[in-house]
Order: structure tokens, then sequence, then C-alpha cells
């Protein structure tokens, strides 16, 4: 397994929008399968601990002969493009466009989508008009984008009423205004986005789908910024069950997310093994 640093570019207009990727790859012939893996953002689960974890996750995946491609969405991490850009349906694009070049160029016949929690709402959107998207692993999806959304701005808030702390919960940037996300500032159209997630929203059909919720300590849920109601991830997997092949499992969280590189690696080679099995036509 060799880990190389590099930039996939998807052509808009005149310009290019330019991905940063760390790939873990094979160094014999790829087997065929190849992973996306699709961060969170917004959260702290999404940002220090989630890195981690794909790192870890990612290096066994290899060591199974896929390859494995973590990305930095336009205007986050290592990619080009300033924090305001960041949006949730050019995201979705960008995806897109990354699965495309993997299967032209490196020959890939099955492409699975890994998402946390964010990173899990825009692998389902993407998955949704894609037919050759047909396996994904979402762990803890943002189920209600409402409560995720009005939460965190309402702690920020409290936070500052308690300290007496006057403060402006929108920014200006070039003239338009855009919403303080705890100093992330959230465009129009990626706040409509994230308030429009629902447990009745994803619209996917004959996917394989491995789903994860997150059973976390309060202790780990406090430190990650986990806000969530088990009753709506219910309520997902049964929209989902409904047209696709859903395995639902619950991980443990205590502190850290190396509880999440133990219970999903063994599943996620399980994974790997069925689709190096399949047929070419499969």
């Amino acid at each position: 397994m060799m880990e190389r640093m590099f930039y996939f570019d998807r052509p808009l207009g005149e310009d290019s929008r330019r991905l940063f990727c760390h790939g873990f790859l094979s160094e014999e012939t790829p087997a065929g399968v190849a992973f996306v893996l699709l961060n969170g953002f917004l959260d702290r689960m999404g940002d220090r601990h989630l890195r981690a974890l794909q790192a870890d996750l990612a290096r066994v995946l290899a060591g199974c002969g896929c390859e494995v491609y973590h990305l930095d969405y336009f205007g986050t991490g290592d990619s080009y493009g300033e924090t305001h850009e960041m949006d949730f349906q050019e995201s979705c694009r960008d995806v897109a466009h990354v699965v495309d070049t993997l299967r032209a160029s490196r020959g890939h016949r099955h492409v699975v989508l890994l998402g946390v929690r964010l990173g899990a709402d825009l692998a389902l959107r993407l998955a949704e008009s894609r037919t050759d998207l047909q396996h994904l692993i979402l762990v803890e999806p943002v189920v209600n984008g409402r409560l995720f959304y009005k939460s965190r701005l309402f702690l920020r808030r409290s936070a500052h009423l308690l300290y007496d702390i006057q403060v402006d919960l929108e920014l200006e940037i070039d003239g338009q205004r855009y919403d303080d996300f705890d100093g992330v500032p959230v465009s129009r159209g990626l706040k409509e986005a994230l308030l429009g997630l629902t447990a009745e929203g994803p619209r996917c059909e004959g996917k394989k789908i491995l789903l994860y919720s997150l059973a976390a300590s309060p202790d780990a849920a406090r430190e990650l910024d986990i806000i969530t109601d088990k009753r709506e991830i219910e309520d997902l997997r049964r929209t989902l069950s409904a047209a696709n092949r859903v395995r639902f499992g619950t991980v443990p969280l205590d502190g850290d997310c190396q509880d999440l590189v133990r219970h999903l690696a063994p599943d996620a080679v399980q994974f790997v093994r069925l689709l190096q099995s399949l047929p070419p036509e499969a």
C-alpha cells in the first residue's frame, strides 16, 4: 500500500474546482473496488476525530487490495476555495466527477461511498441520481437538518448571553450575508440544503447499504457535538429499507473514534470481499 497526496480538477467554465485528495493506493493491480470517503462538516465529529478514523480505516481497506480516496470538499481542508464557498449541491457534483474519473482512469468496477454525518447525507443525495453507485456505508447521517442547524446556533447564542457578550450571528463577505455557524460562514444555499434533511427525504432504490447509528456516551456526545434523535435514525432505516437492502447496526462510542474503526473495519472488509467476488457484469 502506498499513500499519495494529489488534486482532482473538476472543470467549471473557464476555471476548475481543485479538490485535495489523500489516496491510499494498492501497489498491486487494483481489485476493481474503490472507496471514496466523505467527511462530515460543521461539527467536531467531521473534523479531527474523523480524520484519524478515516486514515486508519483506509489503511485496512487498502490492505485488502482496494484503493481509497479521502476527499476535502471545495472550500474546506486543503482543497482550493474559501470556506464560505462550501456548497452542498456543488459538492455532490464534485464527488460525481471523482467517481467518473476513477471509473475512466483506474478501471474500478465498483465505487463505494463511505460517509460520516453530513458526508453520509451527501452520499445518499448523490446515489439517488446514480444507478452506478450501488453500495453505500453511512455512519450517523444527519436525519433532522433543522435540529442540527438550529441547535448549534442556539448553543452559540446561549454561550454569548451567559458571558453577556453581544454577538452578530451573521457575517458579511463581498456584500453577501452568511450565517455565522461557530465561525464558519454558511451561505443561504447551504443552509437551505441542511434544513431540508429529513428521514423521509432519501429516494434511493436498489442499493446495498450499511447504516450505522452511534450509541455515544454523554461525554462522547458533548466532545463530538453529536445531537440527534434515535427515533429519526430508525425512521431513516425504514425509509431506506422500503426499496433497498439495508443492514443496520449500532456502534458504541465512549470518547474517540477508535470504537468506530474496530466495528466498521470487519464489516467494510466483508463488503470488499463480496464486491471482489462479483462477476464483471454485476
